[in-house]
């Protein structure tokens, strides 16, 4: 039966459009319902809910702002340089946002494209292109903790820690995979229904809901098992 949707006033009150001025790579909204924005060239801005910019958090000459991700005080980001050629995740604060690097690669045609980073009370997954590796570490102190081998992927996307796991979604192989965080090299589930899975996001309940680069499709998954679920936008959940 269908029903409409709850009303949410940090949804629908403050539904609106700004301009960025340049390509905007990442969005997200963090635990003090603000708005964190990486623009291309213009940097990394944290926004109120009316989208207005309080405060610019990173900014530089001959860079390219790829993903930022924030947990309370703590901040990952993405950068990649023109003059070195190189791709470069800082982890720090948002006083002090390139207080660690965490990885330095090489910035080559191949690699191009955006990766997105997640972050938790308890760790950071980022994502090494070459080797095709998960490399986790300490969002206490950004230490590196482990690795974990995507042993069937190829152009892995985006990741997103939950409670017990890692979830990563790969646009070229079509496939997203839950990942349990241990050093092991083989996935809880693999989900294939979706074309270019790209974004992927966990809600309260833990329903995982992940979106096509390719399709305007949003599929809705069990966290426990990885299948389709009978949901669907605007329908009951129950």
């Amino acid at each position: 039966m269908s029903m409409k949707l709850e009303y949410t006033p940090t949804a629908i009150d403050h539904v609106k459009s700004v301009t960025t001025k340049d390509r905007c790579y990442a969005v997200s909204w963090t635990e003090d319902n603000q708005v964190l924005t990486v623009t291309r060239k213009k940097g990394i801005d944290l926004r109120d809910a009316d989208l207005e910019v309080t405060r610019n958090i990173m900014k530089g000459d001959n860079v390219i702002f790829w993903s930022a991700r924030l947990f309370g005080s703590k901040l990952v980001s993405i950068v990649s340089s023109d003059v070195e050629e190189s791709y470069t995740t800082y982890f720090g604060s948002l006083g002090n946002p390139t207080q660690t690097v965490l990885h330095t690669e090489g910035n080559d045609d191949e690699l191009a494209y955006i990766r997105h980073p997640s972050i938790n009370k308890h760790y950071i997954v980022h994502i090494e292109m070459i080797s095709n590796t998960l490399k986790v570490f300490s969002s206490a102190n950004g230490r590196h903790l482990f690795d974990i081998k995507l042993r069937r992927s190829r152009e892995p996307f985006c990741t997103l820690i939950t409670d017990d796991a890692v979830l990563v979604t790969d646009v070229d192989k079509g496939k997203t995979w839950k990942y349990e965080l241990t050093p092991s090299q083989d996935p809880v589930w693999t989900y294939k229904g979706l074309c270019g899975p790209s974004g992927i996001a966990v809600d309260e309940s833990g329903l995982i809901y992940l979106a096509s680069s390719l399709m305007p499709t949003v599929h809705i998954l069990c966290p426990d098992t990885g299948e389709l679920t009978n949901y669907s936008y605007g329908s009951a959940h129950g």
